[in-house]
């Protein structure tokens, strides 16, 4: 029986926009979300195990200093990504910018990093 009610619930919570989205004062805004977690990928993409690649600092520490970064509590971003992973329409929404931004600075290590063309006469 509660079946019914739950399929509407989620069918409807599905058809949400982000733009149509109350964030609560203790939720990190999607811009702000954004950055964070570019951080936190960049993190996560260089680290090997429990450390970054041929650094001593613990994973934890470079974590702890993307908090410091943004001006953070643990416990502020914790909420904020329960809020977020509550919403897939606003976590798909941040996600494709996180994605967007990690695009263009591949791109733009790329473009340094290319030999560069010979002279042609």
């Amino acid at each position: 029986m509660w079946i019914k009610p739950a399929l509407v619930f989620f069918v409807l919570m599905g058809c949400n926009s982000p733009q149509d989205t109350v964030f609560p004062d203790d939720v990190i805004r999607p811009d702000k979300m954004v950055a964070v977690l570019v951080d936190v990928h960049l993190i996560e993409g260089a680290r090997t195990g429990q450390k970054i690649m041929g650094d001593t600092l613990k994973l934890e520490e470079y974590y702890a200093g993307v908090l410091k970064k943004h001006q953070l509590t643990d416990e502020e971003y914790q909420r904020s990504f329960d809020f977020y992973s509550s919403r897939p329409a606003e976590f798909e929404a941040v996600f494709d910018k996180v994605i967007e931004v990690l695009a263009k600075k591949e791109a733009e290590i790329a473009k340094k990093n290319r030999p560069p063309e010979p002279d042609r006469p």
